[in-house]
């Protein structure tokens, strides 16, 4: 059925735009905001080689089953091992105790190839964000490493078993598992993100053209893959990670994979394109390309501070051809093809057991001895602490994760909610929002608590105190309104006199979570991402609904981004005998919440509210300090430690002058910690 596997330099040519493009992406370009389908790119061109390579070898009668591992584990394995070595010795180095255990159990898992479902696992709201992890991108190799457990055995079994029968078969597992996709997209974002059932269908798309290449006129065939070109950069620069991704969004990058690759050497402007010399060199290194461009973008402000934007883009894209280069020219080519080579199933198996065996023994170590926390010096292990330094409010009986675990809708409907401030039996407030007033909440506890006055707190993650559709991810907007309709009601069936909003503002504008991500905020980039109209629109409808309840409303303006982890860099820097100071320029603080400052401003203008805004107090007129006193203000880049909240509660006292004003507050006390207003 197929009788070789000629070289394409077009194909080169699409390895190499689809490395850029994760590149680009992944080195903070806004204009690229879906540069992440290039790792769809690489699903489909890898099944569309795994299904030309078997099916040729079993026309030929010669294929065997261990000898395609043999040859998976000299193209995959030593460039990754290598990598994975290189990365392992900077993160002892440089990594503060939990980002080590963190690491570790990354390392073991990319060693075991299930770094994709370990990264899943993870990937919570509070947890490490992604430039803490530096191998979140093997992610995509577990996914193909899994792959190749189970296609070629089963594509071996239906071409012996019946010939005719493997498109149609392809075509119905890919058919169902890019349904299963949009159903999971749409429950948890995530689990279709990482995992293998889910993005099958991209690698089954290349092997269905493996497997079948349909035929054209020539005159289609020249203009398809063209077509194809200009669908993946469409989708590059119009989508972001605010599309319901993968999913049905998935099929016009891959489709136009598909396209290249089936018409791709029929195109001559195609072999223009894409089969040009650089792109055929890049697209030849473009795996260790792919390999190193990620642990760059992690590691590379341990060592540097880039001057801005471009420069950044311009060292790191730089640096990942170079070292892409290194690893091709002296690690892939001699273990694939040259003197380190190993041909002979016995060896490989043995190396192949042998490295996996040092990896995961290393890292297994470094988790079960805790991250090595004796590495630290007492000062540094002081400051480290902060990252622990929260308080009751981000606990689960007053606080509800992103996926609703914790403090429910039914106990917020039942009045089931955490006291704040004075011991009473009447709720005078209520703070309510994301995980910024979780964060914040201390500050508000203790000075309500000098003031006798008693309120209570409600909070969810990542949910906006208004509604939230296509603000925020698609799989918990309904959990969010519900959550939001329950708080509604709690306030005008108590009738809490004042309510303050508190939450991360240019979250739900930009939509985009975990700043501290990037390390440059391009405000005027952004623009294209401005969602000021609908939130300001969204959250006048919220407030008019609590003023229509007799309720006096209060917006919390946000905290300085750090955009860094704070509490683990002061530790580094301590470490390293540099002064434990970390400061943000003014300048940047105000471009990074120009947006959200605006809104909120403008809201509290037109709907007579009032305001508290903390950043006067944590900023002069030149930074923002994440430290003063000796406290560490923040326990991670944008949340504030329950110390450095505590710090600021003074910033509380006129909104408790004025419920003060209002009324008498009664004195008595509680049953319980967790308290049922009603």
């Amino acid at each position: 059925m197929i009788a070789g596997v000629p070289y394409r330099s077009d194909l080169d040519g699409l390895r190499a735009l689809s490395v850029l493009l994760v590149v680009f992406y992944h080195a903070g370009i806004q204009a690229v905001a879906g540069g992440y389908v290039g790792v769809d790119a690489f699903f489909v061109l890898s099944g569309y080689f795994m299904a030309i390579m078997i099916l040729r070898d079993l026309a030929n009668e010669r294929f065997s089953i261990i000898d395609f591992y043999v040859r998976r584990i000299r193209r995959i394995l030593p460039a990754l091992f290598v990598m994975m070595a290189v990365v392992s010795a900077l993160a002892i180095w440089l990594f503060m105790p939990d980002d080590l255990v963190y690491f570790a159990r990354s390392a073991r898992a990319t060693a075991l190839f299930y770094s994709n479902i370990q990264f899943a696992r993870e990937s919570g709201y509070f947890d490490l964000a992604a430039n803490t992890k530096p191998l979140l991108h093997t992610w995509s190799l577990s996914v193909e490493e899994q792959f190749y457990l189970i296609f070629p055995i089963g594509l071996m079994i239906t071409y012996r078993m019946k010939k005719n029968a493997i498109v149609p078969i392809l075509a119905i597992i890919a058919v169902a598992s890019l349904a299963a996709s949009q159903l999971m997209v749409q429950q948890d974002q995530t689990k279709a993100f990482y995992l293998l059932p889910f993005r099958l269908w991209e690698l089954l798309l290349g092997a269905l053209i493996g497997a079948h290449r349909p035929l054209v006129r020539p005159a289609l065939a020249e203009i398809i893959p063209c077509l194809g070109t200009a669908g993946l950069l469409a989708c590059a620069f119009l989508y972001s990670d605010a599309t319901a991704f993968p999913g049905l969004a998935a099929l016009l990058p891959c489709l136009s994979v598909a396209a290249i690759i089936a018409f791709g050497d029929q195109s001559k402007i195609t072999k223009v394109l894409l089969g040009n010399a650089p792109m055929k060199f890049v697209g030849k290194i473009s795996y260790s390309i792919y390999l190193w461009h990620w642990p760059i973008v992690v590691f590379l402000p341990y060592f540097t501070s880039a001057a801005s934007p471009g420069a950044a883009v311009a060292l790191i894209f730089t640096l990942s051809l170079f070292l892409g280069w290194i690893s091709w020219r002296f690690v892939e080519e001699p273990f694939r093809f040259g003197a380190l080579a190993i041909r002979r199933p016995q060896p490989a198996f043995v190396a192949l057991a042998i490295g996996v065996a040092s990896l995961v023994s290393v890292n297994v170590l470094v988790i079960r001895l805790n991250g090595l926390p004796q590495r630290l010096k007492d000062e540094a292990a002081r400051l480290y602490a902060a990252k622990d330094d929260g308080s009751q409010f981000m606990e689960p009986d007053c606080f509800a994760d992103p996926d609703g675990n914790g403090l429910s809708i039914a106990d917020v409907q039942d009045g089931k909610v955490c006291p704040m401030g004075a011991a009473v039996t009447k709720a005078k407030f209520i703070l309510w929002g994301d995980s910024h007033a979780a964060a914040i909440a201390p500050g508000l506890d203790l000075a309500a608590g000098r003031a006798g006055i008693g309120g209570v707190f409600v909070a969810s993650a990542g949910c906006p105190p208004f509604a939230s559709d296509d603000l925020i991810r698609a799989d918990r907007v309904g959990r969010c309104d519900s959550f939001n309709d329950a708080v509604q009601s709690l306030i005008g069936q108590n009738q809490i006199g004042d309510v303050l909003l508190a939450a991360y503002w240019r979250k739900y504008i930009y939509k985009t979570d975990l700043t501290n991500q990037r390390d440059f905020f391009d405000a005027a980039a952004s623009a294209s991402g401005d969602h000021a109209a609908v939130v300001t629109k969204r959250l006048v409808e919220s407030i008019r609904r609590m003023q229509a309840n007799g309720a006096r409303v209060w917006l919390v303006m946000d905290v300085p981004e750090m955009r860094y982890a704070v509490p683990q860099t002061l530790a580094r820097l301590s470490m390293q005998g540099n002064s434990a100071k970390l400061e943000m320029p003014r300048n940047d603080v105000d471009a990074r919440q120009a947006a959200g400052r605006r809104v909120v401003g403008d809201v509290a203008l037109d709907m007579k509210v009032g305001v508290v805004d903390p950043l006067p107090v944590l900023c002069t007129e030149l930074s923002c300090s994440a430290t003063s006193g000796g406290i560490v203000r923040y326990k991670d880049g944008d949340h504030l430690s329950a110390t450095g909240a505590r710090s600021i509660s003074f910033v509380f006292d006129p909104v408790l002058s004025g419920i003060r004003v209002r009324g008498q507050v009664s004195n008595s006390l509680p049953t319980s910690s967790r308290w049922d207003i009603r």
